[in-house]
């Protein structure tokens, strides 16, 4: 019996010390993150960014075509952020990346243990309004996020309702045009990234992600008169933190999608660059919720 209390009492020591080891090593770094993967993360309330985006699509022709947005993030407290995106620049032509979009994320988990891989990561999830000039979406998305140091790993899954809109179609000479209603498919998004940080002050590092979107024939508003496509693109990243004081700091990102699959969407290169501007987050990283 004394060997066995004995026994006890070494687990529950080792039991402690790993668990104020683990807690004691709670690794927290402010970087920018993968360009087109959202964290699961939330703001922290009071906190604020701006985050500028250009993309440079290449086109048919070897062209490429300027795409640019404007990202706000706002922390709202109790796990919840806001986020709206507007293009800074209007074109007639909008880019999924380049429409109006609204965002309402609730983180649901913390990554508390950011010394094991197998630990519980952050959970979260956003609901996604998207106002283009033909027709509107309404999306939903689950984030993940886990942090083994010096490695992060994220994940995401979306689904958008694309509404059926108007279209004017024409014949060769424009004499004959009439309405007709576009019914598009249902629109899934998935994305996975790894994170190496390598100089933890500057927050320096490189990326690889990998990105596709997917519209199929499923549409809940009847039968669709749109043809699906789909596209997966793989994204190397690189990106730095400076300047990083307690109440604001600079993260500098770039990366370019490079085409590996595609059915009926043209698989072009495109180079993006992001600044997001951190306001306010008074010493914490966006992992402190």
């Amino acid at each position: 019996m004394k060997m066995s209390a004995r026994i006890r009492l070494l687990l529950a020591l080792i039991s402690s010390f790993l668990a104020g080891r683990a807690h004691a090593e709670r690794w927290e770094v402010l970087n920018g993150g993968p360009l087109l993967t959202y964290p699961a993360e939330q703001p922290p309330a009071g906190t604020w960014g701006y985050t500028p985006y250009l993309f440079a699509q290449e086109l048919p022709d070897n062209r490429y075509f300027m795409e640019n947005t404007q990202n706000f993030m706002f922390g709202l407290g109790n796990h919840l952020g806001f986020y709206a995106s507007r293009p800074i620049v209007p074109f007639d032509r909008e880019a999924y990346f380049e429409a109006t979009q609204f965002n309402f994320g609730w983180q649901i988990t913390k990554d508390e243990n950011t010394s094991a891989f197998l630990a519980k990561p952050a959970l979260a999830t956003e609901v996604s309004f998207v106002n283009s000039q033909k027709q509107n979406l309404e999306g939903l998305f689950l984030m993940a996020h886990k942090r083994d140091k010096p490695f992060e790993f994220y994940a995401q899954a979306a689904s958008y309702v694309q509404n059926s809109y108007m279209s004017s179609l024409c014949g060769s000479s424009g004499s004959s045009c009439g309405d007709t209603r576009q019914v598009p498919g249902q629109q899934f998004i998935a994305s996975l990234a790894f994170e190496q940080i390598l100089n933890q002050r500057h927050a320096l590092g490189y990326i690889v992600e990998v990105f596709g979107e997917d519209q199929t024939f499923y549409s809940p508003f009847g039968k669709t008169n749109v043809t699906p496509w789909y596209y997966a693109s793989a994204v190397p990243e690189l990106e730095l933190t400076w300047p990083n004081t307690p109440n604001h700091a600079l993260t500098w990102r770039a990366g370019v999608m490079i085409p590996v699959c595609q059915h009926d969407y043209f698989p072009g290169y495109t180079p993006i660059a992001a600044l997001t501007y951190f306001f306010n987050y008074r010493g914490r990283s966006l992992m402190s919720n």
